[in-house]
């Protein structure tokens, strides 16, 4: 069988390894030519998705990906500041979690990694149809279409896979934003370094 993926962020890529690894013919498309132009910076994965991952690639990258991450339950527990540092609380105590925390550009590589050859980057999936023999077959902005026995839509919030399948949008706005960075340690104000040394010497005991 033959499986063409339609998008290769962490779920089209971990979806990839997998088959590839149990032998199937498997090729995985997306538009982002670099790996690690991925958005957030991080990712938790809890036991579920840990055990997932041990079943889709091969233990060196699952060594890797471990050894690259920080377990939860090494963690001071969240705290909660509002605009004028004044502590608003704490998250939950996660000292039995085994869930951990990684990188979500190195979870991408890695995976990238596992899928090898059968990842094209820098192609831009414009529709979904069938070839002459009724097989699927997806059609690229750039290139020539590729057919295949099954295509799995992996592109994100505005799938052209999903969209073709409900006939029309499959989202709508929840109301709701978040977001998240990193910010230099030489940007932050005396205020903020002050809160963060005190997290330091406790979480290490510097």
């Amino acid at each position: 069988m033959r499986v063409v993926v339609v998008g290769g962020g962490i779920g089209g890529l971990a979806l990839g390894a997998g088959l590839r690894r149990r032998g199937f013919e498997v090729a995985v498309f997306d538009r982002d030519t670099d790996v690690t132009a991925t958005g957030g910076y991080h990712i938790t994965l809890d036991e579920r998705a840990l055990s997932a991952l041990q079943h889709l690639v091969e233990p060196k990258i699952m060594q890797r990906l471990l050894a690259s991450g920080s377990a939860l339950r090494l963690r001071e527990r969240d705290a909660f500041w509002d605009r004028r540092g004044r502590l608003l609380g704490h998250g939950p105590d996660l000292s039995d979690s085994a869930s951990i925390d990684v990188d979500r550009i190195t979870l991408r590589m890695l995976l990238a990694e596992a899928v090898g050859d059968d990842l094209h980057l820098g192609r831009s999936v414009s529709g979904v149809g069938h070839d002459d023999h009724g097989a699927p077959r997806v059609m690229f902005t750039d290139g020539a279409p590729v057919s295949a026995d099954l295509v799995v839509g992996a592109d994100g919030t505005h799938s052209v896979v999903a969209r073709h399948l409900a006939g029309g949008p499959t989202n709508s706005p929840a109301g709701i934003i978040g977001f998240s960075g990193r910010t230099l340690r030489r940007d932050l104000s005396p205020g903020e370094h002050q809160r963060l040394s005190g997290l330091r010497r406790k979480s290490f005991g510097g």
